[in-house]
């Protein structure tokens, strides 16, 4: 599990990642969806995450600084790049291979105060949960994604992947 602690980061004065102005990403190596799993992220109670979690066969809710009333994003069952970027207090980007997928309308919240797990959700009090088997070649989080950042990006990581062999 990583020791990086949304709150924290958000406290520091150079730290990219603010309340209103952060963001997450993964690559998924595994192929389509099975249950309720964390993809990776921490919540703070039930009011304050920053997670990637998978539900049911096509959705994954994706919550950046976000609260829990956030829906669930249909996104490809196929492995690829999901990324998602808070840029303002109202709204979070999610972005799938690099492309635009939705934009949804959702207050932020202050980070929660528990570090990032990957491949399951940390939840302060509880320790890591829900605990998913995919693979995952790339976990990244930080400040905010612009799209033309979002594209740039994926666009990096394919070619590395892509150099390594992880990916075809």
């Amino acid at each position: 599990m990583s020791t990086a602690n949304p709150f924290t980061l958000h406290s520091s004065s150079a730290a990219k990642l603010k309340q209103n102005a952060a963001h997450m990403a993964l690559w998924r190596l595994t192929s389509g969806f099975t249950a309720t799993k964390g993809l990776m992220g921490c919540r703070e109670a039930a009011t304050r995450f920053f997670d990637m979690v998978q539900f049911g066969a096509t959705s994954i809710t994706a919550r950046p600084n976000g609260g829990p009333a956030h829906g669930a994003l249909t996104v490809p069952a196929a492995p690829g790049f999901l990324a998602m970027s808070r840029e303002a207090a109202s709204s979070a980007a999610y972005y799938w291979n690099g492309t635009p997928l939705a934009t949804l309308a959702e207050a932020s919240v202050l980070p929660p105060n528990a570090a990032i797990a990957v491949l399951a959700q940390n939840v302060t009090g509880e320790g890591p949960s829900a605990f998913a088997n995919d693979q995952i070649a790339v976990v990244s989080f930080g400040g905010a994604l612009t799209p033309p950042q979002a594209a740039a990006f994926y666009a990096a990581v394919r070619t590395y992947l892509l150099a390594v062999g992880a990916v075809t």
